[in-house]
């Protein structure tokens, strides 16, 4: 067991033991609480010192994914009471609602003698949801009397389609005053071919086919209506060539991505970026970026992902654990806000979701509607579920689980005071790394001549230097510095450090866990970075050639190292990092 799962944090100790002697108001419901019962139960849980809250920028849109129906609803997922949910949002800074209009739903029956009838008196939005600043309405377009359609007669499918989104998004702007709508599904790069085909050559072209018809509609309806789709598993270069190649050019106005990242990285910023630069080659500069999932507490440490005690009900979380889900807080808001010259602007970014804000259950119906797939030898090679495969050899996969995902419990009760400062405040600094060398930019795809990243040779030691400088108005104590890439060797949940009675530990990582090796030239960084203090040093780094993948396939792996920096401010951990650039490997010669 790793230090930091061994550590107890005393902050967090301090705040669990009081957690714990409240006498929690409502703390069980049989029946949905009010609205004032839901506030007066999340008070009873808050700290008697809140924490910082940042500030979120003018024009983003800032949302708590906060899954499930109410206890004793059937449904899929089920979380703690939405009201208490609520409450809790209502007291954060996010400012995003959501509501839904289903083709099958308001076009219950074909159109007769070419004449569509739809009822749209069937949309009933929640007020809740209407009354945040930012309201996205979801198109549902599957289901229903035209799902054989798509395949049987697209050109009549799509003329419909685009017909009903031109009704339903009209009914939406002229009701409720939306403007931005999303549509096409969820991670639909994942659907099994057998789905689509051989209807369809692709995933990229069953997914935008309906995207168009939609589009179309949509601009029909108003001209200054947004579009918002994507929303795949993953979003790279070859990703965003996909969706173009299938028609999306002149076909949105916003990009969905899940930007779960490796650990250490609980936004992958890799992805934000390859995304930008996809769009960049297709003209398309102009088009933000919205994160409706990826800013999470994945990857979770391996005390949580381990635990088979999820199939069965909730437990209580150490202060290691409660500590994790703080920082993925932390370190997703400061990814996303924090200019990296010549590499990322903010700017990209128009939205966010934390996912998610709550505990739940999960797979309720799956067992039901999942179908298992077995292998020539009768081995179980996984299910098929909802037109997607779920590749597993475990038997029970389907079967209900509760998801320790969230920043509150099962219950409704707080992982620590993480949820009271939303979206958290990070402490003021500047952090950069520069590498002091004139790098050749090269291929690192074969097919993409003009994919370029720089070049590195291994063995070869490359002097960097770092500087930090504190801009708050109190000192950084506790202040350890690391350089290196991010390594799935790294501890669990990618946080190397541990807060053991009021003194900040690193974890010690062997230099040969890591490829990218650092020496400090030099005397080493103080332990207390003080007010306007600014700390300069130099390493040497040195690239394995491990890292070499030339040999290995039509794509080069590169690599971005970071230099790290934990501390504490304030009496708690935080932690900051500074990049180098990302770049393709190539052994001496």
């Amino acid at each position: 067991m790793t230090l930091i799962q061994q550590a107890a944090l005393v902050w967090a100790a301090a705040t669990f033991l009081a957690l714990a002697g409240t006498v929690p108001l409502l703390a069980q419901f049989d029946r949905p609480p009010t609205a004032e019962e839901a506030a007066a139960f999340v008070r009873s849980h808050a700290p008697k010192e809140m924490p910082r809250r940042g500030e979120v920028p003018e024009g983003f849109m800032l949302r708590f994914t906060d899954p499930g129906c109410d206890p004793g609803e059937d449904c899929d997922d089920v979380g703690p009471w939405s009201a208490i949910r609520r409450a809790y949002i209502e007291q954060s800074g996010a400012n995003m609602g959501s509501i839904g209009i289903n083709w099958p739903e308001t076009e219950p029956n074909p159109p007769v003698d070419g004449k569509h009838t739809y009822d749209f008196s069937k949309v009933q939005p929640d007020p809740w949801e209407l009354k945040q600043k930012y309201v996205i309405c979801h198109l549902g377009h599957f289901g229903g009397w035209m799902a054989d359609l798509q395949f049987k007669d697209r050109e009549t499918y799509n003329s419909y389609l685009e017909k009903w989104a031109e009704a339903a998004c009209r009914f939406a702007r002229e009701k409720f005053g939306v403007t931005i709508f999303e549509c096409g599904g969820n991670e639909r790069d994942l659907v099994a071919p057998e789905t689509y085909r051989p209807y369809y050559p692709d995933w990229h072209y069953y997914y935008m086919d309906p995207v168009k018809a939609i589009h179309r509609g949509m601009k029909k309806a108003h001209p200054d209506n947004k579009l918002m789709i994507g929303q795949m598993c993953y979003t790279d270069r070859d990703h965003i060539g996909a969706l173009y190649a299938a028609g999306a050019k002149g076909h949105f106005e916003i990009l969905a991505i899940h930007a779960y990242g490796p650990r250490g990285a609980h936004v992958d910023m890799e992805q934000i970026i390859e995304a930008r630069e996809g769009m960049d080659a297709m003209g398309d500069t102009h088009i933000p970026i919205v994160l409706t999932e990826g800013w999470s507490a994945f990857p979770l440490p391996d005390s949580i992902e381990k635990d088979k005690r999820w199939r069965g009900g909730s437990r209580p979380y150490t202060d290691a654990e409660i500590e994790h889900y703080r920082q993925t807080v932390l370190d997703g808001w400061r990814n996303l806000m924090t200019p990296r010259p010549g590499m990322y602007d903010p700017k990209w970014v128009l939205g966010a979701h934390y996912f998610v804000l709550n505990d739940h259950w999960g797979g309720r119906g799956w067992e039901k509607r999942g179908k298992a797939q077995y292998d020539e030898q009768g081995n179980l090679k996984g299910f098929m579920l909802d037109g997607y495969f779920i590749g597993t050899s475990d038997p029970d996969y389907l079967k209900p689980l509760l998801r320790p995902w969230g920043l509150i419990d099962i219950d409704g009760k707080p992982k620590g005071d993480t949820v009271y400062a939303f979206p958290p405040y990070i402490p003021k600094h500047t952090f950069e790394a520069k590498m002091h060398a004139d790098l050749k930019m090269v291929p690192y795809v074969q097919r993409q001549p003009d994919w370029k990243a720089p070049e590195v040779i291994a063995d070869t030691p490359y002097r960097v230097t770092v500087t930090f400088t504190n801009r708050e108005k109190t000192p950084m104590t506790n202040c350890r510095f690391s350089l290196s890439e991010k390594s799935e060797k790294d501890a669990p949940g990618g946080y190397a450090f541990a807060f053991v009675q009021g003194t900040l530990h690193t974890h010690a990582q062997p230099s040969t866990e890591h490829l990218v090796r650092a020496k400090l030239i030099g005397k080493a960084p103080p332990e207390t970075i003080g007010p306007g203090e600014t700390v300069t040093l130099e390493y040497e780094v040195t690239y394995d050639p491990a890292l070499d993948t030339t040999e290995r396939g039509d794509m080069r792996k590169r690599i971005r190292a970071y230099c790290d920096l934990y501390y504490v401010w304030e009496g708690r951990p935080y932690h900051t990092d500074a990049w180098l650039p990302r770049v393709v490997v190539k052994k001496r010669e």
